[in-house]
Parts: C-alpha cells; structure tokens; sequence
C-alpha cells in the first residue's frame, strides 16, 4: 500500500473477549477522537500533516482515557445541564434532529 494518512482499525470485544473487526477506515475516526484530549497530538492535526507532506510529530499517550459515545437521547442530559468533571470532555454533534441509534456526540473521560 502507498497510503498516505490516517488509517483506523476499528475492533469489538464481545462479552466472551472474542475480537472482531468492525471497520477499516481509510479516514480519521470517531474511535481516534480521544486522541484530542488524551495525546499530545491529535489524529487530525497528523492526518494533515500526512497529506501535506508536513513534518509528522510523533505520538504520545499523555495519559489514558475512555470514550463513550453518546447515542440518541443520551446526548439530551448533556445538552441541558453538562455537568463535567474537569477530566471530562463532551462533544457535542449538534445534529438537530435526535433519532435512535444516530451518533450524537461522544464523551472522553482522562484517567
């Protein structure tokens, strides 16, 4: 491959810890969006980086973290009241429309 960019593989663990891969994302990937918070660089600014042919800053875990996305209505609490901790970060869609099963946002926890 002559691929240049960021290129997810994005795994599930089911409850009987088999490992199964879901998708493959020649992309940035909501599954990489800890890296906002949790590296010193995220997926997106080393993605353009990649396709400009700029320099690539080496990745570095600053510290570990969870992600959770947030999906249909579990995005309203957020929305009304975020209530965060100051190792929480939301991210909020800002899809008008809520619908069930649709990705609204996500929220990255450091721990």
């Amino acid at each position: 491959m002559k691929y240049v960019g960021t290129l997810c593989v994005e795994f599930f663990i089911d409850r009987n810890d088999n490992l199964y891969v879901n998708e493959i994302a020649p992309r940035v990937h909501n599954s990489g969006h800890l890296t906002l918070n949790a590296y010193n660089i995220s997926q997106f600014e080393n993605h353009i980086r990649a396709v400009c042919s700029l320099e690539q800053i080496p990745l570095k875990k600053l510290s570990n973290a969870e992600m959770i996305n947030l999906i249909g209505n579990q995005i309203v609490p957020y929305r009304n009241n975020p209530k965060l901790n100051n190792n929480q970060f939301l991210f909020d869609y800002l899809k008008k429309h809520i619908k069930k099963n649709r990705k609204m946002g996500h929220l990255t926890t450091l721990k």
